[in-house]
């Protein structure tokens, strides 16, 4: 996971990156701790896009969370984002406390059955 550290007037942002038995850390300053947050968020996506995803502890709900605070905030309408939050909700209610190491096909495939299930039994009452 990423560490935001104030440095005076500004944020540094490290990312830690474990790669062919090394570790290695990026980092990069930005003038406010949203912009140093988003920086941090995208380089843990990206460290996921290179199949290290599997190694994280985060919770699911946490990750989804910081994903639209940081990310989708300020790049989709506010009824976009009232959607998203409500989403949060239900991801956290099926989710709990699923680390994203732990999610695969199957487990994603049951919580979508899961809801779905519900739904329905809801409608047809």
């Amino acid at each position: 996971m990423a560490s935001i550290i104030k440095r005076g007037k500004s944020y540094r942002a490290q990312v830690s990156l474990y790669r062919l038995g090394k570790h290695k850390k990026i980092s990069k300053t930005f003038p406010t701790k949203k912009e140093a947050q988003l920086w941090a968020l995208e380089m843990e996506l990206a460290k996921g896009e290179c199949k290290e995803l599997a190694h994280r502890t985060t919770s699911f709900a946490d990750f989804f969370e910081n994903w639209i605070y940081l990310v989708k905030v300020n790049a989709v309408k506010e009824t976009t984002f009232q959607n998203y939050v409500r989403t949060l909700r239900i991801i956290r209610n099926l989710f709990h406390d699923i680390q994203l190491k732990d999610l695969n096909d199957i487990v994603v495939q049951k919580k979508i059955d899961e809801i779905c299930k519900n739904t329905f039994s809801k409608n047809n009452t």
